[in-house]
């Protein structure tokens, strides 16, 4: 999976279950997660540029938060809630948006 965080482009492995937040962590990906990833906050926004249909879809936790902050595309998730739901796949092109 490839991730965008700023100018600097990061290659990491996939798990399957595992949260975009839980790799990033795991890979020493720099994201915020204010609320440790309990979808109570918004700070682990993320944009999935290409390969979205490998990931769960929004809950409604989610969906109310991201609506809170006017966020409502399809692409525009909560890294903490954005669960792999494959582990062979070619790419996942996410970029993590910070403010």
């Amino acid at each position: 999976m490839k991730i965008i965080f700023g100018d600097q482009h990061y290659e990491i492995e996939i798990k399957q279950g595992k949260t975009i937040l839980d790799l990033c962590l795991e890979n020493d990906i720099p994201i915020e997660h204010i609320c440790g990833g309990n979808a109570a906050c918004t700070s682990c926004k993320i944009k999935i540029i290409s390969g979205g249909d490998v990931v769960s879809e929004k809950n409604a936790d989610e969906e109310f938060l991201l609506r809170s902050i006017n966020l409502t595309g399809k692409e525009l998730r909560l890294a903490c809630q954005c669960k792999l739901l494959v582990e062979d796949l070619d790419s996942l092109l996410i970029q993590v948006l910070n403010d």
